[in-house]
């Protein structure tokens, strides 16, 4: 899973792939971003009791050209907390 603030959004409401939080999980897990790969991401949320329950979506990821960046296609619909994921332990 790559860390993702999921409020770091292009004009297409896609991922932005440049916060440092997530080229450094891209660097530890040695992903090379390139058109059209899948990858699962993650940003920090709390549960009601304010124990972590990280957010976790699959995306896309593609170039905008627009603004020289990476980012990713999001179904913003398939948002999901870690504990509501049936393999969560």
């Amino acid at each position: 899973m790559i860390y993702h603030d999921f409020q770091r959004l292009d004009n297409n409401r896609r991922l932005i792939l440049n916060l440092q939080g997530t080229l450094d999980d891209l660097r530890a897990q040695h992903v090379t971003l390139e058109q059209g790969l899948k990858l699962t991401f993650w940003s920090d949320d709390t549960d009601p009791r304010g124990n972590p329950d990280p957010l976790i979506v699959e995306g896309i990821v593609s170039r905008n050209t627009a603004i020289n960046e990476w980012v990713a296609e999001i179904d913003w619909d398939k948002i999901r907390h870690k504990s509501e994921l049936h393999d969560s332990p």
